[in-house]
């Protein structure tokens, strides 16, 4: 709830997008999100459930003007993957794309800079941006996650929708 809020203010279209989402038994964990009281989106990322649907949705959000293949604004439409380590930020760009573009590793911190990758879906242009993880409790962290955080802050500055990645195993 607080994380909604947050993200609210920087006035970008937010998709409450739930991952780990590959069994029957995960699908039972999807109830703690719903208290959210925003639409979830549950994905499995690795295994490429759900994200089709999606990727539907978050496109019939911009309307198309009659013929030209552009956006609202005639521009790419930038898409900031953001949410906590290890959420699967990474997995769910490289399955969006279709190939392993970058790095997943079940290590935290692997993605430490905002990984801009560009894909086209029919005519229309999208920036997919890769976050580095964001966590709460900052004080303790090193001046590494501090600039990484800070990074993917301007991430969602600049993104026209934000897909918040939570993980369904660890829950809000």
């Amino acid at each position: 709830e607080r994380t909604g809020r947050a993200l609210r203010r920087f006035g970008k279209k937010i998709f409450f997008v739930v991952n780990k989402i590959d069994t029957p038994k995960n699908e039972d964990l999807l109830a703690d999100f719903y208290q959210l009281d925003e639409d979830l989106y549950p994905v499995s990322a690795e295994q490429g459930l759900g994200v089709n649907d999606l990727l539907d949705e978050v496109v019939k959000n911009f309307k198309q003007e009659e013929g030209d293949g552009k956006n609202e604004c005639g521009r790419i439409i930038r898409i900031a993957i953001i949410g906590r380590p290890n959420v699967g930020k990474s997995s769910l760009l490289n399955r969006l794309l279709g190939e392993e573009r970058v790095v997943v590793d079940e290590e935290p911190g692997t993605t430490r800079d905002s990984i801009d990758t560009e894909l086209q879906k029919g005519s229309q242009n999208y920036l997919l941006i890769d976050t580095a993880g964001i966590r709460r409790g900052a004080k303790s962290a090193t001046k590494v996650e501090r600039y990484s955080v800070q990074g993917a802050m301007r991430s969602i500055e600049r993104a026209d929708i934000c897909l918040l990645l939570l993980d369904a195993v660890e829950g809000l």
